[in-house]
């Protein structure tokens, strides 16, 4: 388990965004395009209701606000603060109240019409979850 936690989040890492441009301010909503699961709990009725989780992502100056809703879920909002910049990506963290950590990556360049691409990951000693999201800019 370790190891797949370990790897999941390298691959936030290794594998940036290449979608779009996010720049302080703006606002995206995003769907979910893939879903990944390594945990006791990752049966396809739990899969199939975090693919229908809906993401609304917005920028500041040194923090992503991230509100989440779902129709199998409470609605849940995070804020990651921003810990890298460079001409791919932004990266972020946020270190939450039950254990878990998360990791959050957006793309910072590439074409203005192209959707962007971000990818969460959350973790804890027995659970990694990653979502894998395509965003258009509500804003």
């Amino acid at each position: 388990m370790r190891l797949l936690s370990t790897m999941a989040l390298l691959s936030v890492a290794a594998f940036p965004s290449t979608h779009g441009v996010a720049a302080e301010g703006d606002i995206y909503r995003c769907i979910v395009k893939d879903f990944s699961n390594a945990s006791d709990t990752g049966d396809e009725a739990f899969k199939k209701a975090n693919l229908e989780k809906i993401f609304t992502i917005s920028e500041g100056a040194d923090a992503y606000q991230v509100e989440v809703t779902s129709r199998s879920f409470r609605p849940s909002a995070s804020t990651y603060r921003i810990v890298a910049r460079n001409l791919l990506q932004i990266s972020a963290i946020e270190e939450g109240d039950a254990g878990t950590f998360s990791a959050f990556t957006i793309a910072t360049e590439v074409e203005p019409a192209e959707p962007l691409e971000a990818t969460i990951v959350v973790q804890a000693p027995d659970i990694a979850n990653a979502w894998f999201l395509v965003c258009t800019p509500a804003n």
